[in-house]
């Protein structure tokens, strides 16, 4: 979940989505397919409407721990701000590129603007644009760091509840995941609530 406060900051969130993995050029795609090849397919969607990210990689089961510390890796990376600024500027290119060719057929530009009726937010295509050309890397690397936290927090609940499991046999032991869960959506929430607006 990325819900943010501030219409604003919405732009943020869809550059940091392009540089994370929409595009075949960044770091899921890169690392997680290209060098690992650990995936036919890898890559981020960002879905405005649901204020959500999903990551998705084609892997085959055997590969999924592999791929998951690959996949914490590229955002810890975000968080610790590990991409340039002319990365950021081919991000904006590519949104933009995207932008311009929604009145190139009816169908979507009416699913654009119907899509802007249901969200009662007004905004043309050129201040859409406008809006994205403005968001810097001081800006991606912020809201990185709130969900990187986050999800490092709920991925590292596993590794000591899986050690003490083998040790003690005690499956009261998976309170602990609940409760590195529990915190990490704290952190992604207080994220949302700071960048976005809603939870849903």
């Amino acid at each position: 979940d990325v819900n943010i406060d501030k219409e604003e900051l919405k732009y943020d969130v869809m550059v940091y989505n392009s540089l994370l993995g929409g595009s075949a050029n960044y770091k899921l795609f890169q690392n997680v397919r290209e060098k690992a090849s650990l995936a036919y397919t890898a890559g981020s969607s960002y879905i405005r409407a649901k204020s959500n990210i999903f990551i998705k990689c084609g892997i085959d089961i055997p590969n999924y721990e592999k791929a998951m510390e690959i996949i914490r890796k590229q955002l810890e990376d975000m968080k610790n701000g590990y991409f340039t600024d002319e990365d950021i500027e081919d991000a904006k290119k590519g949104i933009i590129s995207s932008i311009k060719s929604i009145d190139d057929e009816q169908d979507t530009e009416i699913t654009y603007f119907f899509g802007q009726e249901l969200g009662e937010s007004k905004t043309s295509l050129e201040q859409y644009m406008e809006k994205v050309q403005k968001v810097s890397k001081e800006d991606t690397k912020k809201y990185g760091q709130i969900m990187g936290t986050g999800m490092l927090i709920m991925g590292i609940s596993f590794i000591p509840t899986a050690i003490l499991l083998r040790i003690f046999e005690n499956e009261n032991l998976w309170y602990l995941v609940v409760g590195g869960i529990v915190v990490g959506l704290i952190f992604m929430i207080y994220g949302q609530i700071k960048y976005n607006k809603g939870i849903l």
